[in-house]
């Protein structure tokens, strides 16, 4: 039997469970991509800016880069706890698993694949079902082949970092214990494996005042024998209360003060982001992302610890029009320092707007999405990191005619580079050529949302055991096992 457990126990547990990840759809190469290079193919416009009257939508997927969701989910139920049902985001388990990209084709920017499986309804007289999925990456660049970064790493150390990151006052790691051990953690990675020569740091503190004093390093070049930046990131500690305000202000002055124009400059905050003294006006951080007319300091944020204040930091790097990460836990700090340091400093696309056109003869009755509207203006925009993909799956009623089938399904993306140029990409195929394509990604995504809609109470544990019974027994991958045998170990309950 499933114990029901409090939130932050279980989100306890889940420590245990952190083996490397290839979460937030990592792809594993990259076709056709033009990386680093600012070539896009500029398209025709969309054709308007509401679905009102037409058989569309607008809608966003995860942009937050969380693998908690997913990670937490899984330790509960292999561990009898049920899960807390505010965890069933669907897109973020998408997000997290690494989906085959080998079937992608590049129509600029981005590649994508995009494929339909048709099944039968609930009974033999339902309508049949279009399951299209739709997956997106980015192009993919080295840490070889990346550029040098000017990087000035913003760290709150006000009083709020010294509590435990997941809310319990329990070592779970050895000397790991507090959000500002997480992040320490998290820089010691940085130094061992994200740097490389050529690359420059400054680190800049802050709490409820700020002074030149808080400027812990500056203007420091990589090396593998230097300790200066671990001796620094040793050296933090947590002091008084959270002025956002003076530590971006502190940390604009530095990195401008270390601009290279010939490298990627960047502001990184580590933060809770629950400022208590003074205020934070993003127009600090927007002024600062252009210079001389080009790419200029663009801040990216990390949010530490279970409760952040992430609409706070998200509207802070909109500003910055830089990335956004969420760290729970020691190796999700880690991650980021590494597997996601390229996505951190590389923003491939900002302002990014997806819309979906359909056959008007299909119903659409399913989605995984985070947010979705027939109204641009209610569906938010997201910023596309390099090295990054997501995986869309949305769901269809089918006509009892075969009218639709020839009819066009078209994904236009809209996006702006890092220059504020604006692009349109349109990937437009009909229904009957993409039938049975890329059928493992489709499926495997059905099973991976199945699990995180009966956690949301989205879905009873009887429809999910039927569909897999009549739908998906035969079906074998690796992670259609796994999901398997997750949801029929939550239903067992």
């Amino acid at each position: 039997m499933l114990r029901k457990l409090g939130f932050a126990y279980f989100i306890f547990c889940c420590v245990f469970l952190l083996g490397s990840c290839s979460g937030s759809g990592e792809p594993s190469s990259s076709t056709g991509s033009n990386f680093g290079n600012e070539e896009y193919i500029e398209t025709e416009n969309p054709d308007s800016e509401s679905c009102l009257e037409a058989s569309c939508f607008y809608f966003s997927y995860d942009d937050s880069a969380s693998t908690a969701a997913a990670e937490i989910v899984k330790y509960s139920v292999l561990n009898d706890i049920v899960p807390d049902n505010a965890l069933g985001r669907a897109y973020e388990f998408l997000n997290y698993e690494k989906f085959d990209n080998s079937n992608q084709t590049n129509i600029g920017l981005f590649d994508v694949s995009m494929g339909v499986w048709t099944h039968s309804g609930e009974s033999e007289s339902s309508p049949l079902i279009h399951e299209l999925g739709i997956h997106l990456s980015s192009p993919v660049i080295s840490k070889e082949e990346r550029k040098n970064t000017v990087l000035t790493i913003l760290v709150d150390v006000s009083g709020s970092m010294s509590t435990n990151f997941l809310n319990l006052p329990i070592d779970v790691e050895p000397g790991i214990k507090t959000r500002l051990d997480v992040v320490k953690y998290g820089l010691s990675a940085l130094y061992n494996e994200g740097l490389k020569e050529g690359d420059v740091i400054n680190i800049v503190q802050f709490e409820s005042n700020s002074t030149k004093e808080d400027i812990l390093l500056e203007a420091w070049s990589y090396s593998e024998a230097d300790s200066k930046f671990s001796d620094t990131v040793s050296s933090l500690i947590t002091l008084g209360s959270t002025n956002l305000d003076a530590g971006i202000t502190r940390a604009y002055e530095v990195a401008t003060r270390n601009y290279d124009s010939n490298k990627v400059n960047r502001v990184v905050i580590l933060t809770d982001a629950f400022a208590n003294t003074g205020e934070t006006d993003p127009a600090i951080i927007s002024q600062n992302t252009r210079i001389n007319n080009q790419e200029g300091i663009y801040f990216s944020g990390i949010g530490v610890g279970v409760g952040f204040n992430d609409a706070f930091l998200d509207e802070l790097t909109d500003a910055g029009k830089g990335a956004y990460f969420s760290v729970i836990t020691p190796r999700d700090s880690a991650r980021v320092f590494t597997d996601k340091f390229v996505s951190l400093l590389n923003v491939a696309a900002i302002n990014v707007q997806f819309r979906l056109d359909y056959p008007p003869e299909l119903t659409h009755v399913s989605t995984a999405s985070e947010e979705q509207s027939s109204n641009k203006s209610e569906v938010q925009t997201t910023n596309f990191s390099y090295n990054t993909s997501q995986y869309f799956l949305e769901g269809f009623e089918a006509p009892s005619s075969d009218d639709a089938l020839s009819t066009p399904i078209k994904l236009t993306i809209t996006y702006e580079n890092s220059q504020g140029d604006e692009f349109t990409e349109i990937h437009s195929m009909a229904l009957e050529d993409i039938e049975g394509f890329d059928l493992n990604n489709i499926k495997d995504a059905y099973l991976i949302s199945t699990l995180a809609n009966l956690v949301a109470e989205k879905k009873t544990c009887e429809a999910a055991t039927s569909e897999i019974d009549t739908l998906l027994s035969a079906y074998e991958s690796e992670l259609a096992t796994e999901y398997r045998d997750l949801i029929v170990k939550f239903c067992n309950k």
